[in-house]
C-alpha cells in the first residue's frame, strides 16, 4: 500500500486536479489516520466549503470506499507485538472521513470534523508527554545508547499495553527500524537542547507516527517533509519517498510518479 502525510496528500491532490489515477495505482493507496484527521479537521474552521470541495476532489484518486490504515498504536500491537487490538477511534474516523467524500454541505460533517480535530489535539498531546517523560528521564544519569533499543521496546510494550518480554527488542527495532532512527534522532535533538520545547514539536512528534506503517514490507510512504531525511540506516528508507514541489507540478508527472511507486507497493 502507499500512503502519504498532510502536505503530500494535498500537494498530489492539488497536482491531479480533475484527473483520475488508473485503477491499478488507486488499488494501492490508504489513507493513514493521522493525515485522514489533520485533512478533515479543517473542516471546524473558516471556509469550510471549499475544504469540502478539495476532499470531494480526492474522490478521483482514492479507492471506494477509502481504505484507511489503522490507528497506529493498533498497527504497532498488532505488526511488533502479534497481539489485535481494536480501537474505536479508528472505526470513527473511517466513518468520518468516508462521509465527508459524500457529504453536500460542510455543515453535514462539521460536528464530526470537530471531534476529530479534538482527537487529533489529545493524540499530539500524548505524544509529547511520552517523549517529555522518557528526556526528563535521561537527563538524570549518563545516556548510555547501546540501551536504547531495550527502552524504545519496553515504551512501545508499555504504550499499546502488552507485556513486554525481555529479548524481543531486536525482533521489535527491526520491525519499526525507521520509527525507530527517527524517534532517536529526536531524542537526541531534545537532549542537546535543555531549552527544547516540546509543545513547539508537537507535530514533529506526531508525523514519526506515520512511519510505523513501514513494517508491512510492501508498504510506501510519501512526504514533502525534508525532516525524514534523518532516517539513514533503516533499510526501510527505501520506501519513504521524500518528494520536492517541484515534482507536483502537472497530472502527468504525479500519475507517472505514482505508478511506479504503485508498483513496488
Amino acid at each position: 500500500m502507499i500512503s502519504f502525510d498532510t502536505d503530500a496528500f494535498r500537494g498530489i491532490g492539488i497536482a491531479l486536479g480533475e484527473r483520475t489515477l488508473p485503477d491499478e495505482v488507486r488499488r494501492k493507496i490508504a489513507v493513514s489516520p493521522i493525515t485522514a484527521i489533520e485533512v478533515l479537521s479543517q473542516l471546524s474552521i473558516a471556509k469550510a466549503e471549499n475544504i469540502l470541495a478539495q476532499i470531494h476532489a480526492m474522490r478521483k484518486w482514492l479507492p471506494e470506499p477509502a481504505a484507511l490504515l489503522d490507528w497506529p498504536d493498533s498497527y504497532i500491537s498488532e505488526h511488533a507485538f502479534g497481539h489485535r487490538v481494536e480501537n474505536d477511534d479508528y472505526r470513527h474516523i473511517g466513518d468520518a472521513f468516508n462521509a465527508c467524500l459524500v457529504a453536500d454541505k460542510a455543515d453535514q460533517v462539521k460536528d464530526a470534523a470537530k471531534g476529530l480535530k479534538d482527537l487529533l489535539d489529545g493524540a499530539k498531546n500524548a505524544q509529547m508527554q511520552r517523549d517529555r517523560a522518557v528526556v526528563e528521564a535521561l537527563r538524570k544519569g549518563p545516556v548510555d545508547w547501546s540501551k536504547h533499543p531495550l527502552y524504545f521496546a519496553q515504551g512501545l510494550a508499555n504504550r499499546v499495553g502488552r507485556t513486554f518480554e525481555a529479548g524481543l527488542e531486536a525482533r521489535i527495532v527491526e520491525r519499526l527500524s525507521a520509527y525507530f532512527e527517527f524517534q532517536m534522532e529526536s531524542l537526541r535533538r531534545a537532549l542537546e537542547d535543555t531549552k527544547y520545547n516540546f509543545e513547539k514539536h508537537q507535530n514533529r512528534a506526531l508525523d514519526g507516527e506515520q512511519l510505523v506503517y513501514l513494517a508491512d514490507p510492501a508498504h510506501h510512504f510519501i512526504t514533502l517533509d525534508g525532516g525524514f531525511r534523518c532516517i539513514k540506516e533503516s533499510p526501510q528508507r527505501t520506501r519513504v519517498h521524500i518528494l520536492d514541489t517541484k515534482t507536483l507540478l502537472d497530472a502527468p508527472t504525479v500519475i507517472k510518479l505514482l505508478s511506479e511507486i504503485a508498483s513496488k507497493a
